[in-house]
């Protein structure tokens, strides 16, 4: 980092000068991090979108109808409890 200038020993056009570049510094880093943060905005949805996506696909591989017994299973079952 820069020591920054010695204000008082700058002319008033060195001043504008200053003034400008700074303003145009901020300017830039607003933008950048405007864009960042619509960036993010996007990746965060993204995110969502796709753990919503990856519930579903849970749920469909996982779930209540793939735990269903078929007959052989349930007459099993049925033995097992009448024993």
């Amino acid at each position: 980092m820069t020591t920054p200038p010695d204000l008082s020993q700058l002319s008033p056009d060195q001043l504008r000068h200053l003034a400008a570049t700074l303003m145009a510094q901020v300017e830039e880093k607003d933008r950048a991090l405007t864009q960042s943060q619509e960036t993010l905005r996007h990746t965060e949805q993204v995110n969502q979108k796709l753990t919503f996506e990856l519930a579903l696909l849970k749920r469909h591989a996982f779930g209540k109808r793939s735990e269903q017994l078929n007959v052989l299973q349930i007459s099993l079952l049925d033995e097992v409890v009448d024993a």
